[in-house]
């Protein structure tokens, strides 16, 4: 590894490290006790005396710095009850106290050079820089096919990880797909939990790996992470995924990912309700899309959609919605939503575009037909060959269980089979529509979408 932004600095870990290394993996050997698999995985390279990163060095004299009080307690010491303790075997995967001093003293120097008016490498700064960031080891545990909630599960990380009133976050992390070595020591670091705890035993949960690669691939809004780093936390998920028998997501980069789970339905147009300013359209069937899923509309769940059921404009939710769902329901093979578009306000110029009346219009004529789906994954399978038999030999993968987070009018078709079924007919309701300035316009967003599309491919 050669490591060229620190000049001068050896990050080869000294023989008095690898001595206390092995020691600690014999220790943890012997009497089962002390240190994680990332403290495991740590002791074998000092033992090998692997070049280490200038960010693991830093992780190094964090993890001294927190485990510091480990040693005033009792079996720390030789003779001590206990001894070697599990503080004792800890301290010693990670070098003891000559991985102590050396940390500090390359830390150190890294600080200065940081710090320096005149970078090292200044002409290839960017390129060179090390990331501060790093993704946990895949750890082997038993897999959990219980509910997955995310926030309860964070909360049971923290009550395992908890040393008294403190919290051993070398611990924590070993929940979550991805940390962020500048924040550590504090929850905001970790992300894409996926682990839980059950029993008092920490497991991987089937459902939370699926709704953390859903997260890394676009799903509510995505996660934040470095593009340098999404490949190295796709393989970690990927590896929960092989570990369960299952088949991962083909890997995507972050601007394919931002709209993987978009998925867009083609509508004939059908005027029949006589509700006003209503469409009653299927938002979702179980036509095989262009990734090849299928996605069953027995498995949405609403709990979420129903707390703000709003309808997007090509899923910009940055601007205002133009109606909402008065009801969303399951059937055999489709997902039935009765939309009603929003009334221009009594306050709202005569003179300018009530975006609303104007794709209300567009339905009207057939010119507007679909809608795209914007959900969370939550459960999946391989396709078999029942469900190629049932939807075709495209068929891939069937999402089983899915979250609806919100869905939008789109220009772009995808789906035959999704038909917006009825408009009203009410009379008057477009009467303003037509009292346009020549310069109104439908807005669309600059962000280019991705739509699936069985037919075109």
């Amino acid at each position: 590894m050669l490591m060229l932004k620190y000049e001068g600095i050896n990050f080869v870990p000294t023989e008095a490290m690898a001595k206390e290394a092995s020691r600690g993996l014999e220790w943890r050997r012997e009497y089962r006790r002390g240190g994680t698999s990332v403290g495991v995985a740590r002791a074998r390279d000092i033992k090998n005396r692997a070049e280490l990163s200038p960010s693991t060095v830093k992780r190094m004299r964090s993890f001294f710095a927190r485990h510091e009080v480990d040693k005033e307690a009792e079996g720390f010491r030789p003779g001590e009850d206990g001894y070697p303790s599990a503080g004792r075997i800890a301290w010693a995967l990670w070098g003891g106290d000559p991985g102590k001093a050396w940390a500090d003293s390359r830390v150190e120097r890294m600080n200065s050079q940081d710090e320096s008016k005149e970078p090292v490498f200044n002409d290839l700064k960017g390129f060179l820089d090390v990331e501060l960031k790093d993704v946990p080891p895949v750890q082997d545990l038993p897999i959990d096919d219980g509910e997955w909630d995310g926030d309860a599960a964070r909360k049971r990380l923290q009550d395992w990880a908890a040393e008294g009133d403190a919290v051993d976050f070398e611990r924590y992390e070993l929940g979550f797909a991805y940390f962020d070595e500048e924040a550590m020591g504090t929850f905001a670091a970790y992300k894409l939990p996926h682990h839980d705890v059950v029993d008092g035993k920490l497991v991987t949960s089937r459902r939370g790996v699926f709704a953390a690669m859903a997260a890394l691939m676009g799903a509510r809004g995505g996660v934040d992470l470095p593009d340098s780093e999404r490949k190295e936390v796709y393989d970690h998920l990927a590896g929960h995924y092989e570990q369960m028998g299952e088949t991962p997501p083909e890997y995507r980069s972050a601007d394919e990912s931002e709209v993987k789970l978009l998925k867009a339905y083609k509508n004939n147009v059908n005027v029949k309700a006589d509700e006003p300013r209503t469409v009653v359209a299927r938002i979702s069937t179980t036509s095989v899309d262009r990734d090849g899923d299928v996605v069953l509309p027995s498995g949405l769940k609403l709990q979420d959609y129903r707390k703000n059921p709003v309808v997007l404009l090509n899923h910009d939710n940055g601007s205002l919605p133009v109606g909402k769902a008065l009801s969303v329901k399951r059937e055999a093979d489709a997902v039935i939503a009765k939309i009603k578009f929003a009334e221009r306000p009594a306050e709202h110029p005569i003179t300018a575009e009530w975006v609303p009346d104007t794709i209300l219009s567009l339905f009207k004529q057939g010119v507007l037909r679909a809608f795209s789906v914007g959900f969370m994954p939550l459960d999946m399978r391989g396709a078999t060959d029942k469900d190629r038999k049932r939807y075709g030999d495209d068929v891939r993968r069937v999402i089983t269980s899915w979250n609806l987070m919100e869905f939008s009018v789109v220009p772009v078709p995808a789906n035959q089979d999704a038909l917006a079924m009825e408009v009203s007919k009410s009379s008057g309701f477009l009467r303003e529509a037509w009292c346009l300035p020549a310069t109104s316009k439908l807005v669309v967003p600059k962000m280019v979408m991705r739509i699936s599309d069985p037919e075109n491919g």
